[in-house]
């Protein structure tokens, strides 16, 4: 949670109760209501250790009588944005927190009902895949991390929100776009509208001039709220660019709009050409999981470049990328650069070109790395004729001792303890088979 803004305790008062409140000393509280039943309505000066109350006296309960009770965080600072304050998107309806608050509680049951149409619709498309499947989708939460904003100088005009997130559990970077990657696979289900959202404060930053290289930006802040852009770039290069393509190619595919990337076409193909120039042989840098030292001729870099170019000359229509993409797959798997031998014979990609005894799961199409729980996911899309996705949804269930991990020990003493980075928005990749399946949400 946010360290600035108002925490907002609300209830609504309504025939069927009578509401009482009182803050203060919490013992005092406590000792009112069970001495008189009800509160006194007094509301002194704060001080730190406080609590405020609410109080329904239901009367003789004849029927079930339900009672809302609201809990949340108002802030009209929410990010700064390059020098520009952006404020919650809600503000273009509500003037202020109470009114926002009357909102909230007025719409519960109407959002009950779909939050209830909601969980069914997923359970169901996840329980056709294993139990152990819904259980993960029914628990994953993505969205937390996000928030829709628009410029606080101008709440009326909405047709140009943004959505920035929070890189949760590790450095707090803003709109980090190789954690948006796996992110899509939620939104692919959910809400596609929202991956071209994510993507334009990133591009937009771009297109100031401020980021003069030939590649796309691995984030544009380093510590949320601030996104200001990046000012130590991290060498996340083939990884960003190549997801970023694909991110694109998703977006289009999903909600039929092809005039969002054509806005962008002279900064889209400059990455692609940059993927054409510098893919097939990557040069030392990280991959995803920055953990793991730099170093050149990464296989799983290679792979997501080939398919980078594949979506870029899918969304626009241009073969020679697509070419590219195919010779770069070529030189890869049937010329054996990047595997133990060539074409058929091969057993494995190698992490590391030449190194025939070296291996990485190749998350960059199976989005899979051993103990990685939020890429574990996306493993399962691509093992349907190799192996068993229950089995692989095993690798996941009940092998840690915390819920939704992202990197945690595998074996020995340890195994199953955190090790890093948890709760993050990345767990939306937990829905990639509901987004390889085409299931996407109806909303009502």
């Amino acid at each position: 949670m946010a360290a600035w803004g108002s925490v907002v305790l609300a209830t609504s008062k309504d025939d069927t109760s009578d509401l009482s409140y009182q803050s203060g000393i919490t013992n005092d509280l406590y000792s009112a209501f069970v001495a008189n039943g009800d509160l006194n309505g007094q509301t002194p000066t704060y001080e730190a250790g406080d609590s405020m109350a609410f109080a329904h006296d239901l009367g003789n309960i004849t029927k079930s009588t339900p009672i809302t009770f609201a809990v949340g965080q108002y802030r009209w600072h929410v990010v700064n944005y390059l020098g520009q304050e952006q404020t919650g998107y809600h503000v273009s309806k509500y003037d202020d927190v109470l009114e926002a608050v009357d909102g909230f509680l007025a719409d519960y049951e109407a959002a009950y009902q779909e939050s209830q149409s909601l969980d069914k619709q997923i359970e169901q498309a996840s329980s056709a895949v294993s139990s152990d499947y819904a259980d993960l989708t029914s628990a994953s939460v993505s969205f937390g991390a996000m928030e829709i904003t628009l410029p606080a100088s101008n709440i009326a005009d909405t047709s140009n929100p943004y959505i920035f997130l929070k890189e949760i559990s590790t450095d707090g970077n803003v709109n980090t776009v190789d954690v948006i990657y796996p992110t899509i696979a939620a939104l692919s289900v959910l809400a596609p509208d929202w991956i071209a959202l994510l993507l334009d404060p990133v591009i937009n930053y771009m297109q100031t001039g401020a980021w003069a290289q030939d590649y796309v930006i691995h984030d544009i802040g380093k510590v949320y709220p601030n996104a200001v852009g990046d000012t130590d770039p991290e060498p996340v290069i083939l990884e960003c660019t190549g997801s970023f393509f694909i991110m694109v190619y998703a977006y289009q595919k999903l909600t039929g709009d092809k005039t969002w990337a054509q806005k962008y076409a002279a900064l889209f193909e400059k990455y692609a050409d940059y993927l054409i120039n510098n893919g097939l042989y990557p040069a030392s840098q990280l991959d995803t999981v920055d953990s793991i030292p730099a170093t050149a001729n990464q296989t799983n870099l290679a792979l997501i470049s080939a398919i980078g170019l594949k979506a870029y000359g899918a969304v626009t229509g241009n073969e020679t990328y697509t070419q590219a993409a195919q010779n770069f797959a070529s030189e890869i798997y049937m010329n054996g650069l990047g595997t133990d031998q060539p074409g058929p014979r091969a057993t494995h990609f190698t992490y590391n070109y030449g190194d025939a005894s070296s291996w990485g799961t190749v998350r960059t199409t199976s989005r899979t790395a051993c103990g990685i729980c939020g890429l574990l996911q996306y493993a399962q899309v691509i093992c349907r004729e190799n192996c068993s996705q229950t089995r692989l949804l095993s690798l996941v269930m009940g092998r840690t001792r915390h819920l939704f991990l992202i990197v945690f020990y595998v074996s020995g003493a340890n195994s199953g303890e955190f090790v890093t980075a948890r709760a993050r928005p990345t767990l939306g990749s937990t829905f990639a088979l509901l987004a390889m399946n085409g299931f996407t949400v109806k909303w009502s």
